[in-house]
């Protein structure tokens, strides 16, 4: 094996700035071999088409039978065994859910004791930045060689980049988290028993996100499903303006906001963006922190499985609080890391919770890296995530509410199903027998209306959001003693509501003594939701469940005693405009447009997100798909046009992205770019746009010949994150 340069271990405080790995971005690798790296077989190769930032090498592991899972890897023969150390690397797969490994290997001489970091992870077709933290413990500690090993598990093809093990510093500003979140009765509190109060009332927060809300009828139809709280878009690209719009429409229509901040950089990135994040992040906030449509600023999504540095990620809380100490901070992980790398983010975050979507065709879950690959890794996940806060504090569970293979998803996910009402009833149960004060539903914006499925649970959800959002839960150790049931129980109005859970895989019969709940025997026990009742002449009762089933008993007859009833809204329609024509309009369909794939243009660029590949910045469609680099705050990115020969240009329109919201646009694309010709085998600039927030700009010059057309982007708007294009039109003067 090929040896490290040597691990010193640095002193707290310190911070580590030599690579430790040898070739970790594979740059000097040859498309032959991979020098510095040792493989178990010839089969990995380095890769220019696959990068992880434009003029970067990354390595790509190949396997072609499922009993054969190749690997690289690099000795580490000094270390610190009272050291930890974060491994971080980049990773990408050739489809969605191939399994991959990448681990510290343990060694005592020749002898293999144990692995750090060793389950399989599930990939994406996007690039990934993954950091786990890890000290030598337990056999562990007895090593004299440490292994750096990246692996693919057959068959299937994995991509590598930017690996790299350092000591961990000491990345916290302060000694000290972020204070308790103390809230005000005019604005938001949270209690002791994690539960919430706005403006002095309880408060159960049934959110949705990810899907598109641009209209008042949007808006209109979340309530109708009752959801109660919505998420905005990242709060730089509204600006004060349009976060006050969207908190505006928001109260209109009955519904909180958790308002999008995203402070996600490395600690390279936040040097150069995070000052120029919190100025426009102050501006938004001190516009919108008194608005009684305001819940709770969303910090980071993912950031310990993301390794966002943690120091921006403190920056980014203490400026809010310092803004506004009303409002609580949120942030939502990954199902995936240690309660001790969680508990790094948690400590600058007054709400955490996860996201876990675990429907999947073959009924396994492939989401979360716990061991539970059944439903009820939902309820597991929920403990972890409380486990990772301090005792008063909430968590709000995300829940899946989308297909796998809906939409953009991979082909191979083809048959993923929607989650019956059977399994969307189980997970939001599960969530809170295990814990959550408040859940949360994931559709992302491949949608442009809400899954009819999901309108019957949510709908169960807000009947009993009185119930959920009382105080203090209820003993219950003496309820129930058959395995694999658990139980939430609540009084409201006076009244017992008991919810029980079947976490297992199994039919259970299941008996109930509700003697320390109750003062005399309910002889009638309502099944709330279910249409039936159960008669007992005692405190016990008897009840069956099929597997991950669930019922919610109540000893008051009269159901609309403690169900919140539903209140429709009626929102008049409001006037469409026709946007697509507005813009349109600016730039006619005249004469020939050079740049379409009709034509023989062709596409490159410096990286692809997922399923938005730079080819469609020429298919015709201006309203349609976009090209989204994969290098989040990373610049430059580019996307370049190759015509099928040199060819006249005068004229070139670029169509950038723009989320038309409640009637207002709001620039969510390219701000700072050159627009490059090739000539002589070099880039020339013939026009440089910046701080532009338009959705088309359009480019006159004098003719010029040329065989490619570049844009070379190195600011953008909105978040500062992702460089998107939706059309790049070009005309000559013929």
């Amino acid at each position: 094996m090929a040896c490290l340069a040597c691990l010193s271990a640095n002193p707290i405080g310190a911070r580590a700035e030599t690579e430790l790995l040898k070739n970790p971005g594979f740059e000097q690798a040859d498309v032959g071999g991979i020098n510095d790296w040792d493989a178990s077989v010839p089969f990995a190769v380095s890769s220019s088409t696959a990068v992880a930032a434009a003029g970067q090498r990354s390595v790509r592991i190949r396997s072609a039978r499922d009993d054969f899972h190749p690997y690289l890897g690099q000795d580490v023969t000094q270390f610190a065994r009272d050291q930890k150390y974060r491994l971080q690397y980049e990773v990408r797969t050739a489809k969605f859910g191939q399994e991959y490994c990448a681990y510290v290997g343990v060694w005592k001489g020749t002898n293999w004791l144990t692995g750090v970091d060793t389950p399989w992870r599930q990939g994406a077709e996007a690039w990934q930045k993954v950091a786990v933290d890890f000290a030598l413990e337990g056999p562990a500690a007895a090593a004299d060689r440490l292994q750096v090993v990246l692996q693919v598990k057959g068959p299937g093809t994995v991509w590598f980049d930017n690996v790299s093990l350092q000591p961990v510093v000491n990345e916290q500003p302060t000694a000290q988290p972020l204070p308790p979140f103390r809230g005000s009765g005019q604005f938001v509190q949270i209690a002791t028993d994690r539960t919430f109060r706005v403006r002095g009332q309880p408060f159960f927060p049934i959110k949705i996100w990810g899907v598109r809300i641009e209209t008042e009828e949007m808006l209109a139809a979340v309530r109708d499903f009752g959801f109660n709280v919505v998420t905005t878009g990242h709060a730089e690209a509204l600006g004060p303006a349009g976060a006050r719009l969207w908190l505006d429409m928001a109260e209109k229509h009955g519904l909180k906001v958790i308002l999008t901040t995203r402070v996600e950089f490395s600690d390279r990135q936040a040097a150069e963006f995070l000052p120029g994040k919190l100025e426009r992040l102050t501006a938004v906030i001190n516009a919108i922190k008194t608005h009684p449509a305001l819940l709770a600023f969303s910090l980071a999504d993912e950031p310990a499985w993301s390794g966002n540095s943690l120091t921006a990620f403190a920056a980014g809380a203490r400026a809010i609080r310092a803004l506004d100490p009303h409002h609580p901070i949120y942030v939502n992980h990954a199902p995936r890391n240690t309660i001790a790398e969680l508990r790094r983010y948690n400590q600058y975050a007054d709400i955490a919770g996860s996201d876990i979507y675990p429907v999947w065709k073959d009924g396994l879950d492939h989401h979360s890296d716990l061991p539970n690959k059944t439903l009820s890794v939902v309820g597991d996940e929920t403990t972890k995530n409380l486990a990772a806060l301090d005792p008063h504090q909430p968590v709000i569970q995300t829940l899946q509410a989308f297909s796998w293979s809906d939409g953009y998803g991979a082909k191979d996910r083809s048959g993923d199903p929607f989650p019956t009402h059977f399994q969307l009833r189980f997970m939001g149960y599960d969530a809170l027998v295990c814990g959550a004060t408040g859940l949360a539903y994931y559709q992302d914006s491949r949608y442009r209306e809400l899954r009819p499925e999901l309108k019957p649970i949510i709908r169960e959800f807000y009947a009993l959001h009185d119930v959920l959002a009382a105080g203090p839960s209820l003993p219950v150790d003496r309820v129930c003693a058959q395995p694999g049931i658990k139980l939430l129980a609540k009084k409201h109005r006076g009244h017992l509501i008991l919810i029980a859970v079947n976490r297992s895989a199994q039919p259970v019969e299941a008996t109930f003594d509700l003697a320390g709940l109750l003062p005399k025997p309910p002889h009638v026990l309502p099944v709330l939701f279910e249409k039936r009742k159960l008669a007992s002449r005692s405190f016990e009762f008897r009840d069956r469940f099929e597997p991950f089933a669930v019922h919610v008993y109540t000893d008051c007859r009269k159901e609309t005693a403690i169900l919140r009833p539903f209140v429709r809204l009626r929102v008049a329609r409001q006037p469409t405009v026709d946007h697509q024509a507005k813009h349109d309009a600016l730039v006619p369909r005249q004469g020939r447009n050079l740049a379409l794939a009709s034509a023989g243009a062709k596409v490159f660029a410096s990286t692809e997100l997922s399923h938005m590949k730079a080819h469609v910045v020429n298919d015709g469609d201006r309203w349609g798909s976009q090209w989204n680099d994969a290098t989040a705050y990373e610049y430059p990115d580019w996307v370049a046009l190759e015509f099928p020969r040199p060819t006249r240009l005068n004229k070139i329109a670029v169509f950038t992205r723009q989320t038309p919201i409640f009637g207002q646009w709001f620039c969510e694309g390219l701000r700072d770019y050159d627009v490059q010709i090739e000539q002589d085998q070099a880039w020339k600039t013939i026009h440089s746009v910046r701080h532009s927030r338009a959705f088309v700009e359009v480019i006159e010059t004098e003719p010029v010949l040329t065989a490619k057309l570049r844009l070379w982007i190195t600011a953008t708007n909105g978040a500062g994150d992702y460089s998107r294009v939706m059309e790049i039109e070009a005309y000559g003067p013929d």
